[in-house]
């Protein structure tokens, strides 16, 4: 009965040391490095966004600092995501690629049954800054289906609609 007293208070005596040290060896959320960057911040809490791609579309579209259309192409047995357009380009927004530019976070060797290769490319919404990749969508005769299929050309118009209603 005793050991069992001895195990358990050791075990949350454990417990707490390794909160307590943790909590103070971490720098507080307040210091931040962004101070020393001359780009926009867009928000810490849009990178935190952990239900973007449940969001409807407009909002999705004003969160995000980047969208490409993206072609996949077959080339050496791979599918290379080749950057077709930059729909949405947020003033300030590093973002280290351009047109015809591989994005290799979408770009795959096949599998048999390859769930990733349907469709012509995708869209791909990126938030942040830097920017980095939140969700994509395929598309396919000029119809993104994951988006309720609407038109490529209707995504444009969202987008535009959005940068004239944005402040600033």
């Amino acid at each position: 009965m005793w050991c069992l007293c001895v195990l358990t208070a050791s075990s949350l005596a454990i417990s707490l040391w390794g909160f307590l040290s943790w909590s103070f060896t971490t720098p507080p959320s307040s210091v931040s490095l962004r101070s020393l960057d001359s780009t926009p911040d867009f928000g810490t809490a849009l990178d935190e966004d952990n239900d973007f791609f449940a969001r409807p579309l407009e909002d999705r579209i004003r969160r995000a600092t980047i969208i490409l259309l993206v072609e996949r192409k077959e080339e050496g047995g791979r599918h290379k995501a080749i950057i077709a357009d930059i729909l949405k380009r947020a003033p300030g927004t590093r973002f280290y690629y351009e047109l015809g530019d591989e994005y290799e976070g979408l770009s795959h060797h096949p599998r048999k049954r390859c769930e990733d290769c349907e469709g012509q490319g995708d869209v791909v919404f990126l938030t942040g800054n830097p920017a980095h990749m939140r969700e994509s969508v395929s598309y396919e005769d000029g119809r993104i289906g994951g988006l309720g299929d609407i038109t490529l050309a209707e995504l444009r118009q969202l987008i535009e609609a959005s940068e004239q209603s944005a402040p600033g």
